[in-house]
């Protein structure tokens, strides 16, 4: 259930390099661009890798003003694999929480440190719903829902779970 990424982070590696798309007429590096509080959209998309073989992989494309640009990233390679065949991922939107570099004073932990070096570049961001998926809520009066909306703003999945079960959807 899409739902569930809700809420989730990722890491979006490959910020330093300029291959697979990540570059294009107004940056060298497209990854060199992001930064925190960005916006990106996930899509699924098929890359060489160096031996020249293809494999599924998930782009982070920058959003601006609401719409995709440059290639920027991917999420990593377990991510993709695992989602080749479901693709939860594909049209989600994520904010840049942080982005990690090599520098001590500005990156403290050792491991995003890592992370940069092993990656090329590393992000981390949150995964968070685009207005096309944004849940509504049933307004009419008496309804289950309606009720529950009153009491908090947002439905949680064990309400929807407790709904389902007692047939009110």
């Amino acid at each position: 259930m899409v739902r569930r990424l809700f809420g989730t982070t990722v890491f979006i590696v490959g910020l330093e390099k300029s291959d697979n798309g990540r570059s294009c007429v107004n940056h060298t590096v497209c990854g060199s661009t992001l930064t925190k509080a960005m916006e990106v959209c996930l899509r699924h998309c098929i890359v060489r890798i160096d031996d020249g073989e293809e494999e599924p992989a998930i782009a982070a494309h920058a959003v601006v003003d609401g719409i995709e640009t440059c290639r920027v990233g991917f999420l990593s390679k377990e991510v993709a694999y695992r989602d080749s065949i479901e693709k939860k991922y594909d049209g989600l939107h994520a904010a840049v929480l942080d982005v990690f570099c090599r520098d001590k004073a500005k990156t403290i932990s050792p491991f995003h440190r890592r992370l940069v070096r092993e990656n090329y570049g590393c992000a981390q961001a949150l995964i968070t719903t685009p207005d096309s998926l944004k849940r509504q809520v049933n307004e009419e009066p008496g309804s289950v829902r309606h009720k529950k909306s009153k009491q908090s703003h947002e439905q949680t999945d064990s309400d929807v779970q407790l709904e389902e079960e007692s047939g009110s959807i």
